[in-house]
């Protein structure tokens, strides 16, 4: 959704997803969610999560993945892309510099294992991934 600095309704574009972080600097929006099992961003691009084996229940299932879309001024969806390991990734912070550099804080869960860790992500303004970084572990086994 964009909304001009009155406060009118520009443009809205349904996703689907949940988590969503949006980012608007002078030419684009940006928006960040994560999903589960598949997303359709604005009937344009569609992505399948990563599936990993759950060894409680032995089969396998989808876990959540990340998404980031840049949309231009007039809500034209410029790309999209998807991020995700085995099991559920999800953005936690998003910023965007002055060159539409993105920087994602993201969460990356494993519930069999009860590990997790956070790390940063950066993308740059063509939405190719440019470095990830591990930042911190916990693991309860």
């Amino acid at each position: 959704m964009k909304i001009d600095r009155e406060g009118e309704l520009v443009w809205v574009r349904q996703i689907g997803g949940s988590n969503g972080l949006v980012k608007y600097n002078d030419r684009s929006v940006y928006l960040t969610g994560r999903f589960v099992e598949s997303i359709n961003i604005n009937k344009e691009k569609s992505f399948t999560s990563t599936q990993y084996y759950d060894c409680f229940s032995w089969n396998y299932r989808y876990g959540d993945d990340l998404f980031l879309a840049k949309f231009s001024d007039i809500g034209v969806l410029e790309k999209a892309v998807q991020y995700g390991n085995d099991y559920n990734d999800y953005p936690a912070s998003m910023q965007v510099d002055a060159s539409g550099n993105i920087f994602l804080a993201a969460m990356h869960e494993e519930y069999a294992c009860v590990t997790s860790f956070s790390y940063m992500l950066r993308y740059d303004n063509n939405l190719n991934l440019v470095w990830e970084k591990k930042v911190t572990t916990l693991s309860l086994i």
